[in-house]
């Protein structure tokens, strides 16, 4: 949650930051002031282009998950056990979740949310 929290902040900073440079550019400032905000608004302009997908390849490579991770009980044919499941989908009373331990799509129920969004080691550290 607080990743979301600072991307959200980066890219509110960022989106103020190009309004500004517009607002500066188009008002009734000399030439020189409009160059120079065309200048700073297509820097940043290429820096958000360029750093946003690195951004997103960090969040591919985290190990975190992007759906749900619960804790349920799940019956895969050998018996009831908890484990946890990385959330596909809810259906009736429990969801349909990838089973992290047994690597399969399974039913859970009676499930709650997992502390850890972590499903596997970070790329770096594997």
């Amino acid at each position: 949650m607080a990743r979301l929290r600072w991307r959200g902040i980066a890219v509110a900073l960022t989106a103020y930051a190009l309004r500004w440079g517009r607002a500066i550019g188009g008002g009734a400032g000399a030439a020189g002031w409009r160059g120079k905000a065309t200048v700073v608004t297509g820097a940043l302009s290429l820096l958000l282009a360029s750093a946003l997908p690195l951004v997103a390849l960090a969040g591919c490579f985290d190990g975190h998950a992007w759906a749900p991770v619960l804790v349920c009980d799940i019956d895969t044919g050998e018996g009831n056990r908890r484990g946890r499941v990385v959330e596909l989908s809810r259906t009736g009373p429990g969801v349909v979740g990838w089973d992290l331990a047994g690597r399969e799509a399974v039913n859970g129920v009676n499930c709650a949310a997992s502390g850890n969004q972590q499903v596997r080691a970070p790329w770096w550290r594997s």
